[in-house]
């Protein structure tokens, strides 16, 4: 520390006056005292400045690999929507010849397993250590990935959506639990949140682009493949986790302290807290995109493999980008804008496929400009702001996850239905969506 002496005339007298340089501080937050200059005009409370400094090399890059670690999460939500659509058509496949309602059952079903996962383990993360859960998590993924493998060689239905549902449990809790526990890891000041958190979405799009290729490479063992794959990640999730920092949730030793375990959602929100709604609503527009038509069904409607692995490629693309593009444009405009013009793509898709539904390459460069817009926006932006409004509170947090899964669960079963019943008309009802979801981040979502 360094003393400047310094002299300043009072009632035409010199002072002398000490002035301390101090060497800026290694923490990620610096509070600053006031002076009485600084108090509030309004209240008469002094206005507490904010001195951000910026994170050393070493610390950034153990952050980084972190949050590559810790991306890893999502790869069963990808795993299963870039596999699931091959599955179905492929030939060595045991289960052909379904009911619309029956392969609606069958791919919805990993759907609930992913909202009994965010309900229960997700919900715990206050009173066990994240790493912790995740372990938990990994066992329920080995146990269903072996009930689905099993009902391969014995083919029963019911085996195969017990497996789905049980892996399900696991992509749940790991939805909710891998971005947090990626917040915690760059702690609440790192400047740099939104591009490191787009990590976690573009993992998602790796892992559908793998699936999607895979079908292409390996038909002849496709459904084998994949099960193994999920055996794999497994072993080395649960492997590579353990170099990541064995963090608690902020909230545990206060949950700690609480006499019991509130059920009651509301019940953990003051009055007029409107945190909740607006992360339900964001997490259940996501799906309401109409995203997963193009990828659990894009296979089914286009009957071709090559044709979702472009729209994988695509896809992988803009996650990439998507970081970038919400770290300089801002998270609510590029929300609200790509809406709108999901909208006027998704009715140009419907309405080409009504006159003209022969024209599958002007159909398909629709699908991807469509979901192009999607990886720049809700893509990631659905899960950042989810955090943001939420504060990372686990419980608001879990439930707008479940609320997630439960629109995804409704789209998937009712899907195979639409597309028999209305074609291309169906697109429309994704169109509607589209507006409503612009005109409510317009309206009702802080700037970020």
């Amino acid at each position: 520390m360094e003393e400047i002496s310094m002299t300043q005339k009072q009632d035409g007298k010199s002072a002398p006056v000490v002035v301390r340089n101090e060497a800026p501080s290694n923490s990620h937050l610096t509070e600053l005292k006031p002076t009485q200059d600084e108090l509030s005009p309004v209240v008469g409370k002094p206005q507490t400045k904010l001195e951000f400094t910026e994170h050393g090399t070493e610390e950034n890059s153990s952050i980084f690999w972190n949050c590559i670690i810790l991306s890893t999460t999502s790869f069963p939500l990808g795993w299963d929507v870039g596999t699931m659509g091959n599955l179905i058509i492929s030939n060595h496949f045991p289960f052909h010849n379904l009911a619309d309602l029956q392969t609606g059952l069958l791919i919805s079903s990993f759907n609930i397993g992913c909202l009994i996962g965010c309900l229960t383990l997700a919900r715990i993360s206050t009173y066990v250590k994240l790493r912790t859960l995740i372990h938990s998590a990994s066992l329920f993924y080995l146990v269903g990935t072996i009930l689905e493998m099993f009902s391969l060689h014995y083919p029963y239905l019911w085996l195969f959506v017990a497996g789905r549902l049980i892996c399900g449990i696991n992509c749940g809790t790991l939805c909710a639990v891998g971005p947090m526990y990626m917040l915690e890891v760059m702690g609440e000041n790192f400047p740099r949140r939104d591009l490191y958190f787009s990590m976690w979405q573009s993992e998602v799009c790796i892992s559908i682009l793998v699936g999607n290729v895979l079908s292409v490479l390996q038909p002849n063992i496709y459904p084998t493949v994949v099960e193994i794959s999920k055996i794999i990640f497994v072993i080395l999730l649960d492997t590579l986790i353990c170099t990541v920092p064995d963090l608690k949730h902020p909230t545990q030793d206060d949950a700690r302290e609480s006499k019991a375990f509130k059920i009651t959602v509301l019940e953990h929100f003051p009055e007029g807290n409107s945190q909740l709604l607006k992360c339900c609503l964001v997490m259940s527009f996501q799906q309401l995109t109409g995203i997963n038509y193009f990828f659990y069904f894009g296979s089914i409607v286009f009957a071709s493999p090559l044709a979702c692995i472009f729209m994988s490629l695509v896809n992988l693309i803009g996650s990439f980008s998507s970081g970038f593009v919400l770290q300089y444009l801002g998270l609510k405009h590029v929300l609200a804008v790509c809406s709108f013009l999901m909208a006027l793509v998704m009715g140009a898709y419907a309405m080409m496929g009504i006159l003209s539904s022969s024209q599958h390459q002007v159909l398909i460069i629709l699908s991807m400009v469509f979901i192009l817009l999607f990886s720049l926006s809700w893509g990631p932006g659905s899960g950042i702001l989810n955090n943001l409004l939420s504060k990372n509170d686990p419980k608001i947090i879990s439930v707008a996850v479940s609320l997630n899964w439960i629109t995804n669960w409704f789209v998937a079963i009712i899907t195979p239905t639409m597309i028999k019943l209305l074609g291309f008309s169906y697109g429309f009802f994704f169109a509607c969506n589209l507006v409503a979801m612009g005109c409510f981040i317009m309206k009702f979502i802080p700037r970020h």
